[in-house]
């Protein structure tokens, strides 16, 4: 006798196969079905999710007990989407589902920006996820303080497939303890994804101020140093001046070696009964410039440029205009060893105060010549900030035909000096500047003090973007009752550091510094003298945003130090 085997019914086997022909709106699904010898049916459940939502019709595929390959043709999807699907089968044994399979649809790429990590005082990564929907994509990141953005890195391939990616890119040159918005954006044939807006804060430089010793000359009874140049964070040059006990005035350099400051001998001019050194610009440790002005024997007060070559300090002729009665040379600034130009003014023949420029080509000083504001009855160039040979910036104040002291400033184009538009604050009585600092010819900051119509006074920055003048918020000390901004110095567009003073509510003057950081102005902790004061009106040096020196006096010269 032969045994024949036979195969039982039951409930359909099915399996869920991977869709194919996959375009922006249509699909076919696929699946596979046993009927397992009773009549059975199938269709397709489909959704954005794995609880589907939809079906298609149901198909009848008899009751035999082979296996059969089936599909349907989805229409009327949403482009650049994700579908779950799985084929399901009935007959009178029951019910059986497929595993569950997803497709995507063609269409734009799907992202999604993620928060930032790695971050630090000037760097961050930025990251998201990029699913290509198939078709060769490509990706980037925008970012910047708003969400207008304004900065975006170079565009990356994000492969093709149909599957997320996680993408991420280091963003560099940051604001220190700025907001920065970003997003990630992608792009193939069909169209650009933004994605969700995000941002994060950089970290704030943990450096701190500290009063440096400072040797004086022998017999000093008082000292200040009018201005500071730090090419390095271990090469710095201050200058000002001392006197001795009833003696007139005296030059003073000193030189930071990033540990401590060592005296420099300075020649006085010939007959000089006072002699001072306002400012001064160094390219080099070797390449320092320094101007200011000394009392003649016939007591006229004359221009003063002294160079130092990295061994010593030499007395440069300077050449005065025409007709001048005394004039003073406040701001130099330095491009290189052969490239410098100081500002200052000159009481002409008729009395009136008016500014004046001198240009060094490395053999000489000269001339050039410097329009004066228009009804102005005296003009004070007090600073000057040069990137190149061909772009310099002056600020300065001038009294106007009110009596009112306004800002003002003019530009070098490497042919001539023009003046510029300056806003004063609002409210301002009067407006003091003293101070300039440009990182390229787009981006200069003035600073100053200003008083308001209650008599109070205060600091003010001024922000030049290339086409001009706006007026920053500087940050009020606490205890204060005025405070003055006097120098400044910006290492990077931003990263800019302003001294000057602060006057307590107690009537003490203090040591004040703020620190820019690309979107606001915040004060910073000095430190001052044993009796709590101390006057940081000489101005600011910064080689790097981690590295400044700052200058001024506390009953004798001061100095500090920030790192």
């Amino acid at each position: 006798m032969v045994a024949y085997a036979l195969q039982s019914q039951g409930r359909p086997k099915v399996t869920t196969e991977p869709a194919s022909a996959v375009t922006q709106t249509e699909a076919t699904l696929t699946g596979k079905v046993n009927p397992n010898g009773a009549a059975t049916s199938y269709y397709f459940e489909y959704g954005t999710s794995a609880a589907y939502g939809s079906k298609t019709e149901e198909v009848s595929v008899g009751a035999g007990m082979s296996t059969l390959k089936e599909s349907q043709n989805l229409t009327g999807l949403t482009a650049s989407s994700t579908y779950h699907f799985r084929i399901v089968a009935t007959n009178v044994y029951g019910v059986n589902e497929g595993s569950d399979q997803t497709l995507s649809t063609l269409g734009k790429p799907t992202i999604e920006t993620k928060p930032a990590n790695g971050i630090t005082e000037t760097a961050a990564t930025v990251r998201g996820t990029v699913n290509p929907r198939g078709t060769a994509t490509k990706y980037y990141f925008e970012y910047g303080p708003t969400e207008s953005y304004g900065t975006k890195t170079a565009e990356q391939t994000a492969f093709s497939g149909t599957t997320a990616y996680e993408f991420g890119k280091v963003v560099s040159g940051l604001a220190e303890a700025a907001i920065y918005h970003f997003r990630i954006v992608a792009k193939n044939s069909y169209g650009t994804s933004e994605g969700n807006d995000l941002t994060f804060k950089t970290t704030t430089y943990a450096g701190s101020w500290k009063i440096t010793s400072l040797p004086n000359p022998a017999g000093t009874v008082s000292s200040y140093l009018g201005g500071v140049s730090c090419s390095s964070s271990t090469a710095c040059t201050a200058v000002g001046e001392y006197s001795l006990s009833g003696s007139a005035d005296l030059p003073m350099a000193e030189r930071w070696n990033g540990a401590e400051w060592a005296l420099q001998s300075l020649p006085v001019p010939n007959g000089a009964k006072t002699t001072r050194l306002q400012e001064v610009s160094c390219t080099s440790s070797s390449s320092c410039e320094a101007v200011g002005y000394y009392q003649n024997s016939a007591n006229a007060y004359l221009s003063l440029a002294e160079v130092w070559n990295g061994t010593e300090w030499k007395i440069q002729a300077t050449p005065e205009p025409l007709g001048t009665l005394n004039s003073l040379l406040d701001g130099v600034s330095c491009t290189s060893a052969v490239a410098g130009t100081a500002v200052g003014y000159h009481e002409n023949s008729s009395g009136t105060v008016v500014g004046i420029a001198e240009r060094w080509n490395g053999i000489e000083w000269k001339i050039q010549a410097m329009p004066n504001p228009a009804g102005a009855k005296e003009s004070d160039p007090a600073a000057i900030s040069c990137v190149s040979a061909t772009a310099c910036v002056m600020a300065g104040s001038y009294e106007n035909g009110s009596g009112v002291l306004v800002p003002f400033s003019e530009f070098w184009n490497g042919a001539e000096w023009a003046l510029q538009t300056v806003p004063s604050p609002s409210g301002s009585t009067m407006t003091d500047v003293t101070g300039v600092s440009c990182t390229s010819s787009t981006a200069c900051t003035m600073v100053g003090t200003y008083k308001n119509s209650t008599g109070v006074e205060a600091g003010f920055a001024e922000r030049w973007g290339g086409t001009g003048w706006a007026v920053q918020s500087t940050a009020a000390p606490s205890s204060s009752k005025n405070y003055y901004l006097y120098g400044i110095s910006c290492s990077s567009a931003t990263a800019c550091t302003a001294v000057g003073v602060n006057m307590t509510t107690a009537s003490k003057y203090t040591t004040l510094a703020e620190r820019w950081n690309g979107s606001e102005w915040a004060v910073q902790s000095t430190p001052n003298n044993s009796e709590g004061q101390g006057w940081l009106s000489g101005g600011v040096s910064c080689a790097s945003p981690k590295s400044c020196a700052a200058v001024g006096n506390a009953g004798t010269a001061l100095a500090e130090v920030y790192g």
